[in-house]
């Protein structure tokens, strides 16, 4: 993961954010400085993410199925891939122009990367409330 640094769209990144760069709350902060300025097409928050050190090897494995989800520009399929990209929105509104499809798949992605990094935050909970059935014991997991 890199290492914060001090100026991030040209903004003082606060020493806050800096230690809690590579977590949700980093990856929150940044997307917002996108919002600032009006970039409508952010990068994926959840791959600024570093996977937490205390999950156990199931939970890890969800985590990282989950953040490697890739949305496909070419086909637009809704999370998580179900259906057919096709001339009409999940609103079902016509698509006319170029510019309507580039927005709905960029829609698309930034829904793809949402419904992922909840998906991942919610096995973090999960897995480090220490009450997940499917954790492999602590004791095993680090022999």
């Amino acid at each position: 993961m890199t290492e914060a640094p001090e100026i991030y769209l040209k903004v003082a990144v606060p020493e806050r954010i800096r230690d809690a760069w590579s977590t949700w709350e980093g990856a929150e902060w940044r997307l917002s400085q996108h919002a600032n300025r009006g970039n409508l097409c952010p990068p994926d928050k959840r791959f600024g993410v570093k996977l937490p050190a205390d999950l156990c090897g199931v939970h890890r494995r969800m985590w990282i199925d989950y953040r490697d989800k890739r949305f496909n520009p070419a086909t637009a399929r809704r999370w998580p891939g179900a259906g057919l990209f096709g001339h009409l929105d999940p609103g079902g509104l016509t698509v006319h122009s170029r510019d309507g499809i580039l927005q709905l798949i960029d829609e698309r992605r930034r829904e793809w990367d949402a419904k992922a990094s909840e998906a991942m935050q919610g096995v973090e909970s999960c897995c480090l409330s220490g009450r997940s059935a499917q954790c492999v014991p602590r004791i095993e997991a680090a022999a």
